[in-house]
């Protein structure tokens, strides 16, 4: 029977290897640096939580934990034509458009 891994220490362990700036980093991550210390004392920090360190890191997690390959989503190529965003943007402004003279049509009519 193999002992599972304490996934804090690990992340502070690769966090330290790439020397990575602590507070730089949860930055880009969109946590406070407090945030941090927290997670790298959990021995069953959730994979969602170490998916995003792999991101912002980078360091692949799963080489340690393969169970966070469940984690992690493949990046997909939705590249959009210039076109494309101009008439997604176009539909996006009708929509509201329309629902600001709809709002402006109840407030003449409640006087």
């Amino acid at each position: 029977m193999s002992e599972e891994k304490h996934r804090g220490e690990f992340l502070s362990k690769i966090v330290t290897r790439m020397g990575s700036n602590v507070g730089k980093l949860m930055e880009r991550m969109g946590y406070h640096r407090t945030t941090y210390y927290t997670h790298i004392k959990q021995a069953d920090l959730d994979y969602s939580i170490l998916a995003q360190y792999t991101n912002a890191i980078p360091y692949d997690f799963t080489l340690e934990f393969p169970e966070l390959k469940n984690y992690l989503f493949e990046k997909q190529n939705n590249t959009q034509s210039i076109t494309e965003i101009q008439l997604d943007r176009d539909k996006w402004r009708t929509k509201y458009y329309d629902l600001l003279e709809k709002y402006n049509d109840l407030l003449e009519k409640r006087g």
